[in-house]
């Protein structure tokens, strides 16, 4: 039985190879990074938005003389505290 063999030439010029993949590379990973930026950013603006949220909430919890005098009510009513 023969075989069909091919001859195959091994070429041994790999100069500018990693200078071409880091070219085609170089897109996707400016992309992630984008994207990763943006992901943090989002994150990091709904902490903020949160935080300021419950802050003046607070604020105007305790400065309302409606809660003040539903707060001490509830006390008095259940002895709490």
């Amino acid at each position: 039985m023969e075989y069909l063999t091919m001859d195959v030439k091994i070429i041994e010029n790999n100069k500018g190879q990693s200078l071409f993949e880091f070219i085609l590379l170089l897109p996707v990973l400016l992309g992630f990074s984008t994207i990763l930026i943006r992901i943090n950013t989002a994150i990091q603006i709904s902490i903020v938005n949160q935080q300021f949220t419950r802050d003046q909430l607070g604020i105007l919890i305790n400065n309302s003389v409606g809660f003040s005098l539903s707060f001490i009510f509830f006390n008095k009513i259940f002895k709490v505290g």
